[in-house]
């Protein structure tokens, strides 16, 4: 698929979801309903990385600041 087709069809709503259908159905895609548990923790390392990056960047280090917020 090239960029034009891929335009194409995310423009139309019925193509998307054809093509959702059709990987859906040669599993190379699949759905998965949402885990509480595993939202949770990635909540936890986002605040941890919010502490981290607030106390080095009083401290001067822009550097490992941006750093931080890749993590």
């Amino acid at each position: 698929m090239n960029e034009y087709q891929f335009n194409q069809m995310l423009s139309s709503h019925e193509q998307l979801n054809m093509k959702i259908e059709e990987y859906t159905k040669l599993k190379i895609i699949q759905k998965i309903e949402p885990n509480k548990n595993e939202i949770q923790g990635h909540l936890s390392k986002a605040e941890h990385n919010i502490k981290f990056i607030d106390t080095i960047s009083k401290q001067g280090f822009s550097d490992w600041t941006i750093v931080g917020c890749y993590s």
